[in-house]
């Protein structure tokens, strides 16, 4: 879902205010789109952001062989055919991504 909600972010422009908030804006988002809780933000989580992503996924199936490069594969064990929504898979993939 992450890939999706990427495209969310992107689709309204909100890229530059999550990178340039205060602190640790971004885990804090991660963390509550993973656990969500019983507060307003949690709750838009489960009733909003959610659904969304699904429906996302549902009507506009994308593969991680669409969006990264074909090499990036080789040491997975994974197609690029596979679809974004293969968590276990995805999770491995950004797992190997080295940031600077």
């Amino acid at each position: 879902g992450s890939i999706y909600l990427l495209m969310i972010i992107a689709a309204r422009s909100q890229r530059w205010n999550l990178a340039r908030s205060e602190g640790n804006l971004a885990t804090e988002v991660g963390n509550l789109l993973r656990w969500p809780d019983e507060s307003a933000a949690g709750r838009a989580v489960t009733e909003t952001i959610i659904p969304l992503v699904s429906l996302l996924a549902q009507s506009c199936p994308v593969n991680l062989g669409q969006i990264m490069p074909v090499w990036i594969f080789q040491g997975l064990h994974a197609p690029p055919e596979t679809s974004c929504c293969d968590l276990v898979v995805s999770d491995h993939l950004f797992g190997q991504i080295l940031f600077k």
